[in-house]
C-alpha cells in the first residue's frame, strides 16, 4: 500500500484515508517508530490501526457488495480520550456514521483505543438497526470496565433510531443488546449438502447410523422423494440394531403399595444429604442430613 524503503529518521509518509474507509477523509501519518511498534510487538498506535483497516477495506471490500454489509469508524476521532476530552463530538461521529447507511442493515466495525493510548485495543461490532453491540475483548473482561465507552455507544443508538424515527417497544427503548466475545453470522455460499461416502461395501446400517438410527422404512422413503443427495438404493437388513433395541427398552414401575419389609424400629435407616445451599442458614450452615426410619 505504501513504499516505506526510503523513510529516514525523522521523516514520514503521508496515507490518505478517503470517504469510502472512515466516512470521513483525512490523512494520517507514518514513520519509522510507527514500524518499529510492530517489529518490536510493542504497543499498537492509531496510525498503524488506520493503516491496517485501509489495507483491509483496499483488499477485501473495496468494490465489492461486502463495502455495503460493513463499514469503519474512526479510531482516531472515537477513542478513549476523545471521549473524556470531547464527548458530543465523538457522539456525533458515530450517529454520522449510522445514518450513512441509513434504513440499511449495516455492520459498523469500530477498533477501539483504551487508555494510555495505544496499551490496549478491543472490538466493537455495532448494528445499530437490530440495536445490538458485539463487545470483542480477549484481555480485560465486560464492557462496565469502560462505561464512558458504553454510555456513548448507548446515547449514539438512541439518537440515531430517534433521527429515523424508528418505533421500538418500551422495554426496548433504553435496552441496548450487548453481547460479549461471540461472533457475528455473515451470509456465505456453500456447497450444496451430499453424502461424500457412497460405496456399497459400507452396508445398509451405515445410513441408518449417519441419519440418527432413522428407521430404513423412512430412510427408502427419502430415497423415493429424493430428498438426500448422494443416497442410494437399500435393502433392509435382517440384522436388528442393538442400540435401537437399548433405547427402546423401559423400567418396571415401582409398585407404590409395597410395605415396610422392616420390623422394629431403627432396624432400616434411610439417609440422605442436601448441599451446597447457595443461601445460607441463619446459622451459616450449607447443607443439612436427613434420616427417616422405614418402619416409623
Amino acid at each position: 500500500m505504501v513504499d516505506m524503503s526510503d523513510l529516514t529518521d525523522g521523516a514520514a509518509r503521508e496515507i490518505v484515508m478517503d470517504e469510502s474507509v472512515f466516512g470521513i477523509e483525512f490523512k494520517s501519518l507514518i514513520t519509522l517508530d510507527d514500524l518499529e511498534e510492530i517489529f518490536k510487538h510493542d504497543q499498537l498506535g492509531v496510525n498503524n490501526m488506520h493503516s491496517y483497516i485501509r489495507l483491509l477495506y483496499d483488499r477485501v471490500l473495496r468494490g465489492t457488495p461486502l463495502s455495503n454489509r460493513f463499514r469503519f469508524v474512526s479510531s482516531a476521532h472515537c477513542s478513549g480520550m476523545a471521549i473524556d476530552s470531547e464527548p458530543e463530538s465523538v457522539r456525533q461521529c458515530l450517529v454520522d456514521r449510522f445514518m450513512s447507511t441509513g434504513n440499511t442493515e449495516c455492520l459498523h466495525l469500530w477498533a477501539y483505543n483504551t487508555r494510555p493510548v495505544g496499551a490496549h485495543w478491543l472490538l466493537l461490532a455495532i448494528n445499530p438497526i437490530r440495536e445490538v453491540v458485539y463487545y470483542l475483548n480477549s484481555v480485560n473482561g465486560e464492557w462496565t470496565n469502560y462505561p464512558a465507552m458504553k454510555d456513548i455507544v448507548d446515547l449514539s443508538i438512541q439518537v440515531f433510531r430517534s433521527q429515523r424515527d424508528a418505533q421500538v417497544s418500551r422495554t426496548k427503548s433504553s435496552n441496548i443488546t450487548w453481547i460479549q466475545n461471540r461472533i457475528f453470522k455473515i451470509e456465505l455460499n456453500v456447497m450444496e449438502h451430499e453424502f461424500l461416502a457412497t460405496a456399497a461395501s459400507k452396508g445398509e446400517c451405515i445410513w441408518h447410523y449417519r441419519l440418527g438410527q432413522l428407521n430404513f422404512y423412512d430412510i427408502r422413503e427419502l430415497k423415493r422423494r429424493n430428498m438426500v443427495s448422494g443416497l442410494r438404493e437399500i435393502e433392509i437388513p435382517r440384522e436388528v440394531c442393538e442400540e435401537c433395541v437399548k433405547a427402546k427398552h423401559y423400567k418396571n414401575i415401582f409398585n407404590k403399595d409395597a410395605g415396610s419389609k422392616s420390623k422394629a424400629i431403627l432396624e432400616v435407616i434411610y439417609s440422605n444429604v442436601c448441599g451446597p445451599i447457595q443461601v445460607d442458614s441463619n446459622g451459616g450452615n450449607k447443607y443439612f442430613v436427613a434420616f427417616i426410619d422405614d418402619l416409623s
